[in-house]
């Protein structure tokens, strides 16, 4: 007995001898989270018409313009053409009011827009207003796309010849973001 008293003296002297562990301590701190969010917004601005000028029938005629994007930096978009009056084989058409409707054979002109003078990539009217410019991010600031525009006659398959007179057509373009 006096062994395991004597044992039991010794453990206690070693654990005596080993460091003491302080009791741990917390200090605590707050941080404030806020996040203003808002909805991404864009807008389109022309800087003007496609005006051909006078185009003598069977000749054709050309026209530049411009359009701005304005979408919020980092959101996703696509720019669609709108038909306008109707396309036929990828052509916008243009109408003189004072002729046939618009898809008889005197009443309709044919113009293509492009995005380059070359004229090598072309923006083709979709009735469905499905996009044809994909792939782009709004930077928050004006993203400036060019437009050239040709205007000619259009064989009788593609829906009639012009005749004299005055031709306009609304595009609205889309942008879905």
């Amino acid at each position: 007995m006096k062994l395991k008293q004597s044992i039991l003296a010794a453990a206690m002297l070693m654990a005596s001898a080993l460091p003491m562990q302080a009791q741990a301590a917390t200090a605590t701190g707050t941080i404030q989270v806020t996040a203003n969010m808002i909805a991404p917004t864009a807008s389109v601005n022309v800087a003007g018409s496609l005006n051909f000028g006078t185009v003598v029938q069977g000749q054709v005629g050309t026209a530049t313009t411009s359009f701005d994007v304005t979408v919020t930096n980092g959101v996703a978009y696509t720019i669609a053409f709108g038909a306008g009056l109707g396309g036929i084989n990828n052509w916008f058409l243009v109408q003189d009011p004072n002729q046939p409707t618009v898809n008889t054979a005197i009443a309709n002109a044919g113009y293509k827009i492009y995005s380059d003078s070359t004229k090598v990539t072309e923006y083709v009217s979709d009735i469905t207003n499905a996009p044809v410019i994909t792939g782009l991010t709004g930077t928050g600031a004006a993203q400036t796309y060019p437009l050239y525009a040709e205007v000619s006659l259009l064989a009788a398959a593609q829906g009639g010849v012009f005749g004299p007179g005055t031709y306009t057509d609304t595009i609205t373009i889309t942008v879905t973001y």
